[in-house]
């Protein structure tokens, strides 16, 4: 019997059409083209791109447990979990569970009808995942992978290429069968096919390409000074602003993901009055320390609130306190302070306080001079989404402080009365 082929590791697009057999039909003038060839023959190439993955490997577990829930139901899915009685991580969030937010299945829905294939929907299939950092945008790129794996059809296997944050390394799937990883450039012949899937983890260089992009990033990734993202920024018009959590959302994933049931619930809670809807906080820097130690809640307020009241100290400056609301340049703190809550349709936001409790700790560091430019910003013309909390900031103060009078106006008779 002739020997059985071996997948290669090798970075040829031409050699790896050479070994599926596909030379004849993708090679036209000494030139490969992907595109004359169907989905599954695709897959076939991709066999040979690239290096294979471990299975140790967290990336791996996206196969694995997209063919065990081929059968479920995700409308109604809570939590996604790993195989029981195994070892093996989710990628990203590095937990055994993942907690389904209505958002997640929400956006699913949006991005696949908008990116449907049709001879009608020319438009370019991007969009930009982004809102408050730590609330699980990177999470739902890891759903998206699952569900669509579990969802597509066997004659038509999606290539899906997953683009790992801080790098140009990235894991590629083909059906259930076929993963690899290797460099973005390794897999960019797939990325011009307008059928690929191009997930995008927050990398510092993502591509703009012809495939179905989803790109999350964190505000302060999105408008910073790097080239690609001013790219993103004037190329891809559509938003999705994802929300902070909501406290009934915490209470369901701190008791439906086992990692998380060693928080007590009055402590969440407690945090939550503190930090605000953000999980990375809440739920994921507590179970750290009281996973070494299930006693320390002190020591896991500490490490909760910890970026917190850094970023408190860093705005009380007066500079740094406008530069918080006017945006970019200190995206790293106000973040922590001002959460981005999404308009109607998700496609823009407004500035909320994380928490009153932050609110009134900033209200009572600020300087008189820091309180005379909140004055002349508000009563200005461009005060934009800063505004609200801005103006939370201003009265909670000259309450605080006393001494003012307001003139108010009866609706019906039109009559003045002071206010003191």
């Amino acid at each position: 019997l002739p020997p059985k082929k071996t997948r290669l590791d090798t970075n040829s697009l031409m050699d790896a059409i050479k070994e599926a057999g596909l030379t004849q039909k993708a090679v036209v003038d000494n030139k490969s083209d992907l595109s004359l060839l169907d989905y599954k023959e695709r897959v076939s190439v991709l066999g040979f791109l690239g290096r294979p993955v471990d299975k140790t490997d967290t990336y791996d577990s996206l196969s694995t447990i997209a063919f065990a829930l081929r059968n479920s139901s995700f409308q109604e899915m809570k939590i996604l979990s790993t195989p029981p009685g195994s070892d093996t991580l989710f990628p990203v969030v590095d937990t055994k569970d993942i907690f389904v937010r209505q958002a997640y299945k929400d956006l699913y829905d949006e991005v696949s009808l908008k990116f449907q294939d049709s001879p009608m929907n020319m438009a370019r299939k991007r969009v930009v995942v982004t809102g408050t950092s730590g609330i699980g945008k990177s999470a739902f790129l890891v759903y998206f992978t699952i569900r669509l794996l579990t969802t597509s059809s066997d004659d038509n296997p999606p290539i899906v290429i997953f683009q790992e944050k801080g790098g140009s390394k990235c894991y590629v799937y083909g059906r259930l069968s076929t993963l690899r990883y290797g460099d973005i450039e390794d897999f960019r012949p797939f990325l011009n096919l307008p059928e690929t899937w191009y997930l995008v983890d927050s990398s510092p260089n993502p591509l703009l390409v012809r495939a179905k992009t989803i790109i999350s990033v964190s505000p302060k990734t999105l408008y910073s000074e790097m080239n690609q993202y001013q790219e993103i920024d004037k190329r891809v018009p559509w938003r999705y602003y994802m929300a902070p959590w909501t406290l009934e959302e915490l209470e369901q994933c701190r008791s439906g993901v086992e990692g998380f049931k060693v928080i007590p619930k009055n402590l969440m809670e407690e945090l939550y009055g503190m930090i605000g809807g953000v999980p990375r906080y809440v739920l994921e820097k507590p179970m750290d320390v009281l996973n070494l130690n299930p006693s320390n809640t002190a020591g896991a307020k500490k490490s909760a609130c910890a970026r917190v009241w850094q970023a408190i100290d860093f705005v009380r400056a007066p500079l740094r306190m406008m530069q918080c609301f006017e945006g970019k340049e200190s995206l790293e703190y106000s973040s922590r302070l001002l959460h981005r809550w999404p308009t109607d349709g998700h496609e823009g936001f407004h500035l909320e306080w994380a928490s009153a409790y932050i609110a009134n700790k900033i209200g009572e560091s600020l300087q008189d001079v820091t309180w005379q430019q909140i004055l002349e910003k508000l009563t200005g013309v461009n005060v934009g989404t800063a505004k609200g909390p801005m103006f939370e900031l201003y009265v909670r103060h000259i309450f605080r402080k006393g001494g003012y009078e307001f003139q108010i106006k009866e609706l019906q008779d039109g009559t003045d009365i002071t206010f003191k």
